[in-house]
């Protein structure tokens, strides 16, 4: 009867979760300032969000362990904006209103918010050679909470037309210094200076971010492993365990190489936080992980087939290449 109660209590706050329709929170709309441009100048897309009263969203620049920030990606082929890499993905440079600052219990942080009615500006070129009307697309992604919890980041696609009229780009039209007071974090402004500083930098900086890696939950515990497969072949000679090493290494590569080019070539890079993000994805995880938990409960039991297991365990015994690749298979 109690894990019955339980189970019952743990639907129900899922349900609860999923009952406030996430694209009522915050409505979006987007302009093209100034309406009169010329090929060359410069101009901003105006982009307000309107909260509904007693929640509210956050500001562009990303806090560690904070909320989701608000981003905006702008596409278009006429036109030209600046990046940066803010969670994760690729996009549009922001120039924002000064934010509310509080104390938000569901990070724990101080944290810069709006409520109500805010306007974002992006800043765009128009570029050479470009007239008539240029159609872009912004996709907007922000984060609602209230006092009782958040909701997922979520944003629509927004469109807008730019009319460019011909004519020589005029001197008080071009990019303005205000473009520069964009607000940065310090993740991009790395990310940005490793890739412009050429391959090595970018290799180096890469490096230094996967060896903080190492120290996540979900990592950490395959260290032991590792290190215990390797002992237990140490002993050979010093060429046999470097073979091993870059074998590993190989498999851990080769995994993440094959992966992420097969969901960038069916998704789009830009498009994997996205994913991460969608209703669909999260309430699938959501329900495998109830199942999952009513395993745990002893409702049922998931195992794999023996004769997979044993394959497996054979697998990773196994001497030669093949053990060293599925040991980093199974670490990626």
């Amino acid at each position: 009867m109690q894990r019955l109660i339980l189970l019952l209590l743990l639907i129900s706050s899922c349900l609860i979760a999923f009952g406030q329709n996430v694209e009522n929170i915050t409505k979006w709309t987007v302009k093209v300032s100034p309406a009169d441009i010329r090929s060359g100048e410069s101009g901003q897309l105006i982009l307000t969000g309107t909260t509904v009263k007693g929640w509210h969203i956050y500001s562009t620049k990303e806090v560690l362990k904070g909320p989701y920030p608000t981003t905006f990606t702008v596409t278009g082929q006429g036109i030209e904006t600046r990046k940066l890499i803010v969670a994760g993905s690729e996009v549009s440079e922001v120039i924002e209103p000064t934010p509310l600052k509080k104390f938000d219990p569901n990070f724990n942080l101080e944290v810069g918010y709006f409520e109500g009615e805010v306007s974002f500006k992006v800043p765009f070129t128009v570029k050479a050679g470009t007239n008539g009307k240029v159609e872009v697309g912004v996709k907007v992604l922000a984060q609602a909470c209230n006092e009782n919890g958040c909701q997922r980041p979520y944003g629509p696609d927004l469109t807008a037309t730019i009319a460019v009229s011909p004519g020589e780009p005029r001197p008080d039209r071009l990019a303005t210094a205000e473009v520069q007071k964009a607000p940065r974090n310090d993740q991009a402004t790395q990310f940005n200076a490793a890739k412009n500083d050429g391959l090595l930098s970018f290799f180096f900086f890469a490096f230094i971010s996967g060896l903080g890696a190492l120290i996540t939950p979900c990592v950490f515990p395959m260290i032991p492993v590792t290190v215990s497969f390797f002992t237990k072949k140490a002993g050979g000679s010093l060429k046999e365990q470097l073979k091993g090493a870059a074998l590993y290494c190989a498999g851990i590569i080769g995994t993440f190489t094959v992966l992420g080019l097969g969901i960038t070539s069916l998704f789009g890079a830009a498009n994997l936080n996205r994913l991460a993000t969608n209703l669909w994805v999260n309430l699938f995880l959501g329900l495998l992980f109830i199942a999952l938990s009513f395993s745990l409960f002893g409702v049922f039991e998931l195992a794999l087939p023996s004769s997979v297991l044993t394959k497996m365990d054979s697998l990773g015994r196994k001497g030669g290449a093949l053990a060293p690749i599925f040991m980093g298979t199974t670490f990626s």
